[in-house]
């Protein structure tokens, strides 16, 4: 997957203007794209995600990490192995 930079900061724009008004001109420096990264020759950033090419089923995922002592919470969110809060985030993010 591949992500321009300069479009992202073009598609972020109203946010971040909602969130300097919020939060100050402060808030730039969190959530705005610096500059010279939109400009650059390298604003083009390409994202690999492993998990997407490993056939692995969740279960042999759960028994892998349970060697190392983890622990799945009874707890968790409806998309989430860890905690409610993600459910939050995901509904926010669509």
């Amino acid at each position: 997957m591949k992500i321009d930079i300069g479009q992202q900061e073009v598609l972020r724009k109203k946010r971040l203007e909602k969130y300097r008004s919020a939060f100050g001109e402060t808030a730039s420096q969190y959530f705005g794209i610096p500059p010279n990264l939109i400009n650059s020759e390298n604003s083009i950033i390409t994202i690999l995600n492993p998990m997407l090419t490993l056939l692995a089923t969740e279960e042999e995922i759960i028994e892998k990490i349970s060697e190392f002592g983890w622990v799945k919470t009874k707890d968790t969110g409806n998309y989430s192995s860890n905690c409610k809060i993600n459910d939050l985030g995901i509904m926010s993010h669509n």
